[in-house]
Parts: structure tokens; sequence; C-alpha cells
């Protein structure tokens, strides 16, 4: 058993849309809000790992201004590295759950690193599930069944690998099937601030959102004048989302949602679907009402709104829980606690082999890269050669 290292480093790599390499990304820092709930939410977990007093690094494409306002709330500043790297001993490396190719954990799991899978949607959902086959299907089709299955958490420990996530069901089943998995919860250092907003907008939905086209089936159906909120930066769309009495959200099965925690945040009252059994306050005492199916919702959305006490009620609730639910240092205190378990753990027999199989294929993929980049030039030597020839064959011919 080769001797755990004294101090450890914690890498958080958001995905990049680049073609895969066998390295982990640079930061790419842009300036857009508009950051997806998963995204975001490695955004807050690399913060919250720095406060842990730890050295972080924060991989792939950042929000500056998320970052930025993360980092000033919470007095900890995740490394924003430029280069390309391996993974090394000593190093924690978190990814995300929804990736389509199994070749993204391939890279950790081949490495001297301890590979983290963020789990912050039932497996299988948005990305492989460690088991195959696999394709990807629609959310608005998927059978919930098809998610979240034990098998699933069964090859992730089997391979190694630590789970973290914010869902109880998939920490409790994790626990079940013999997987290691640390429930994290959800953390913000920034919660929304209790701002008197005016609710002049009965009921609405977000359009730049996947559940849109089940939300527009019901709002059809709803004797209320109903809003859809365009695209926009977060902070444009919270302040409409503030204004609203009720919110429409047909999701049907999905991880704890950030929208459902934001809603309930402002005083917003979501009416959701039962069937995300992954959602968290999804239920009265958490401000929100769930219904079995979409002919429920039009109904309960205009009972709600007859009903000025039990919405005040549920809005009261909604922003008590949603500021519990994000609460900071206990929020810290469980990624610490995560962190440390995955620590504390004793290498397997087989690490320092994957390693080496991880070294000899990046190798390999930096041969194929630099093959790629030599063609690109003579490529580009062609058209150029190209070019010149056809104008020769332009000139005149003289005499």
């Amino acid at each position: 058993m080769t001797a755990r290292p004294a101090s450890w480093r914690a890498v958080v790599t958001i995905p990049e849309p680049n073609p895969l390499s066998w390295s982990m990304p640079p930061a790419e820092l842009h300036e857009s809000t508009h950051v997806i709930g998963g995204l975001r939410t490695l955004h807050e977990l690399a913060v919250a790992l720095a406060a842990t007093g730890r050295e972080v690094e924060l991989r792939g494409p950042v929000s500056r201004p998320v970052f930025d306002a993360l980092t000033k709330a919470a007095g900890a500043h995740p490394e924003l590295p430029g280069d390309r790297r391996r993974p090394r001993s000593g190093e924690i490396v978190v990814n995300i759950e929804g990736e389509h190719d199994p070749l993204r954990f391939a890279r950790h799991l081949l490495s001297p690193a301890r590979l983290v899978v963020a789990m912050l949607a039932p497996s299988g959902q948005f990305g492989w599930p460690f088991v195959s086959p696999w394709q990807p299907r629609s959310p608005l089709t998927i059978d919930p069944e098809e998610v979240g299955r034990a098998e699933h958490l069964r090859a992730i420990a089997a391979l190694g690998i630590d789970i973290w996530t914010h869902m109880p069901p998939i920490h409790r089943l994790a626990e079940e099937v013999g997987a290691r998995s640390s429930f994290i919860g959800s953390g913000e250092p920034n919660p929304v601030a209790e701002v008197q907003t005016t609710k002049d907008l009965p009921v609405v939905y977000l359009q730049a959102n996947r559940w849109a086209p089940l939300a527009e089936a019901v709002a059809r159906r709803v004797h209320a004048p109903v809003a859809a909120i365009p695209q926009g930066d977060h902070e444009t769309v919270m302040a409409e989302l503030a204004r609203a009495k009720v919110m429409l959200w047909p999701c049907r099965v999905e991880g704890d949602g950030r929208l459902l925690r934001e809603a309930r945040a402002r005083g917003t009252v979501v009416v959701g679907l039962s069937s995300n059994i992954y959602a968290v306050g999804l239920d009265e005492p958490c401000g929100a009402v769930a219904v079995e199916d979409l002919g429920e919702m039009p109904r309960v959305v205009e009972q709600l709104l007859s009903d000025s006490a039990r919405l005040s009620r549920l809005a009261e609730a909604g922003r008590r829980s949603a500021r519990e639910q994000v609460d900071w240092p206990r929020y810290v205190q469980r990624v610490d606690a995560a962190a440390a378990a995955v620590e504390a753990r004793p290498d397997d027999d087989a690490a320092s082999a994957r390693a080496a199989f991880g070294d000899g294929l990046a190798e390999l993929m930096s041969e194929r890269e630099q093959a790629i980049e030599r063609v690109g030039v003579l490529d580009s030597h062609l058209a150029e050669a190209a070019a010149r020839l056809r104008e020769l064959e332009r000139q005149p011919v003289e005499a």
C-alpha cells in the first residue's frame, strides 16, 4: 500500500464543449451569467472545497461573474489554471455525471488521482450510466424507471469511484449497494436577500427550460394569466420569477432542480410532478405542491390562486426552507467530510497499474494530437500551393 500524501488538492472539472483531450482542460473564463444549474453547482462546490482550507482548482468553462460573486461572498478562491495537464497523485478529481463519452471518465480513472462523480441528476438521464449499451433519451419521454438504477451505482462502486450527491434517494440507494457515497446537499454563500416584491404575475413558467413544452400545454388550460419568462441573464430571470405567485414546473424526472429552490426562495409557489422523486422541497412543508400528472395542474393552480391564505403560507414556507437548504456553513461542513472520506481510504492494489495504463494512453493521445496538427499544417501548405498554381494558370503565356 502506498502512503497517502500529507496534503491533498481537489480539482473540479466543468465539461468542456471542445473535442476530448486526454488531459484536464484549462480554466476558460467567459462573461455569461446564463449558466445551467449543474454547472453553477460545480462552481459552488469548488468554492466550498476551497473554504475547507484545501488547495482547489476549477477547470473548464468558468463564468467570471458567477465565480467572482461566489468567491467574494465565501472569502475563498479556487485557482483557475491556464494549462492542460494530467491528474496527479494526491488529487481528488470531481467530474459531473452528465457525460455521454465514457472516455471522459477514463482519463481520470486511469490516473494516480482519485475520481469522484458529482451525481447531480439520476444516473442515465443526461449521461452514460456506467453500463452499456446506453442511448441518450429525451427527458420529455424517458421512463423514470430507467434512471438512477442500482446496477449503475454498483458499476461505479466496482470501479472504485466515489459518489457525491445532493439527492437523498441516490445516496440511500448507493449505500444499499455498497457504493462509497456522501450526501453533500446544496449551498450558496450569497443566498437570496429578503426583499418585498409585488406579486403581480399570477402564473409563470420559464421558456429556456427543458420542460417548457409541457408547461406550455398546461398553461393553455389554466383560466388565469400565464406569463412565459424569456431567456435572459440570471438576475433578470430571477427578478421576473420573484413577481410570480405560482410557477409551473412539470419536471417529470430530474435531480434536485435549482429552479425549484430559486422559486421557493422568492416566495413563488411551485406546482410540480410527484414522479420526480429526486427533487428536494417539492412538498407543502417546503412551499410547493406536487401532483400526479399534468392533467391535475390547471385545477391545482386555480385552487391556489383562489385561496390567498394558503398561497401566503406556502410562499413563506418556501422562503424559509429554501434558505435552510442552502445554509453555507453546513454545506461546507458536508463537503469537508466528503473530501476527508475520499482522502482517508487506502489505495487499492490496482491503482498504480491503472495510472500506468493512463500514462501510456496519454502519450498515444499526445502523439495523435501532434499528428493531427502536422496534417493541418500540410493542408495549409497544400491550399497555398493550389492557390499559387491557379494564379500561375491565369497568367498569359509569353510567345
